[in-house]
């Protein structure tokens, strides 16, 4: 159900004043979808030009300019959204986090 939802947009956006590792911009990234988060938690590492574009938190005013100076043609946020699934596949994976996870209460117990 989610993932139909991703599917009926071409930009997600997401504008949490605070945030510690939100799943939105990932979801939105798995499903091929540019995205455009505010500059809480990780979101500014984890989404760049290549991929979408970051805001001033809580600043209605960067908002807008962000959604200006993105207003590519739709076939620019298909682009978009190909690199943040790519990225999300490559970094971000279930199996990717979850060795992660392991590695780290691996070292934790040892």
């Amino acid at each position: 159900m989610v993932r139909s939802c991703y599917h009926r947009v071409i930009l997600c956006m997401a504008t949490s004043r605070t945030e510690g590792f939100g799943l939105t911009p990932l979801e939105a990234m798995a499903c091929g979808r540019a995205v455009l988060v505010s500059g809480a938690g990780v979101w500014p590492l984890v989404v760049d030009a290549e991929v979408g574009a970051e805001f001033e938190t809580g600043s209605a005013l960067s908002l807008a300019a962000s959604l200006r100076q993105l207003s590519p043609s739709p076939v620019q946020f298909w682009q978009m959204g190909q690199r943040g699934r790519h990225r999300v596949i490559e970094f971000h994976s279930l199996q990717r986090e979850a060795d992660r996870t392991n590695t780290l209460y691996g070292w934790m117990m040892a």
